[in-house]
């Protein structure tokens, strides 16, 4: 029984600790690649998981658009986050931008890239290297924004439904 206790038992445990360890996934940070002009690839289970994580979320919008600030106040309200305000600290930033098509050659009227809604983490990095989440609005040019701000944060609900 001896032999057992201090032989064969710490064996079967060690083995079976370097099992689970092997079985266990690693944990996928989130990312995003660019496909084409405007859009973008991003890794949902992994941004999902970021922004379950995520208590404060600060908000840029352009500046004179306190029509699309106000709908992202209410977006992340409704994820049930607090909007940090300036000097807080944050979790994630929501970008709300119309995108900028000057000097880019267009066919037609329809189906350009009107705006994006993105989602960064400023643990990964600045700029598009700390971009975890894109949604990118195509639509007819002449759209006026605050359409785009509502059909934009829509797309997004609807990618992320089921998130909370």
């Amino acid at each position: 029984m001896r032999f057992f206790r201090y032989t064969v038992l710490p064996l079967v445990m060690t083995t079976s600790f370097a099992f689970s360890q092997q079985v266990q996934q690693p944990e996928q940070k989130p990312s995003c690649a660019i496909v084409r002009t405007d859009h973008y690839d991003c890794n949902r289970d992994a941004f999902l998981h970021r922004l379950a994580q995520a208590k404060s979320i600060r908000i840029h919008t352009a500046r004179m658009d306190s029509y699309g600030e106000g709908q992202m106040q209410k977006l992340v309200a409704e994820l049930g986050k607090q909007v940090a305000a300036n000097g807080q600290p944050f979790d994630l930033i929501f970008e709300l931008v119309k995108i900028d098509h000057a000097g880019r050659i267009e066919v037609g009227p329809y189906d350009i890239s009107f705006a994006y809604l993105k989602v960064f983490d400023p643990v990964l990095g600045s700029g598009d290297a700390g971009l975890v989440w894109a949604e990118t609005l195509d639509g007819p040019s002449e759209r006026p924004w605050p359409a785009a701000v509502l059909d934009v944060v829509k797309q997004f609900r609807a990618h992320i439904a089921g998130a909370n």
